[in-house]
């Protein structure tokens, strides 16, 4: 995946982020409880990232540029 692409994830999780704790906040939540519970609610960013990964189908394309550059180097 390119940077471009994880950096568009990153940003689009980020924003979701901060809505979700914006509008806990504008219900009345400190500010930190409600960034705090707008992660809970979100779970797992890490394993969000991989998931759209690789519903994006470019996971295998990694991966096989991968295996092809180390095919490259073994045979060198």
């Amino acid at each position: 995946m390119s940077d471009k692409h994880d950096r568009e994830l990153n940003d689009e999780l980020e924003s979701h982020l901060r809505m979700a704790a914006q509008d806990k906040q504008e219900r009345g939540t400190s500010r930190s409880d409600a960034e705090a519970a707008a992660r809970r609610e979100l779970g797992n960013a890490g394993l969000i990232s991989e998931a759209i990964r690789e519903q994006d189908g470019w996971q295998w394309w990694e991966r096989l540029m991968q295996d092809v550059r180390f095919g490259f180097r073994m045979v060198r």
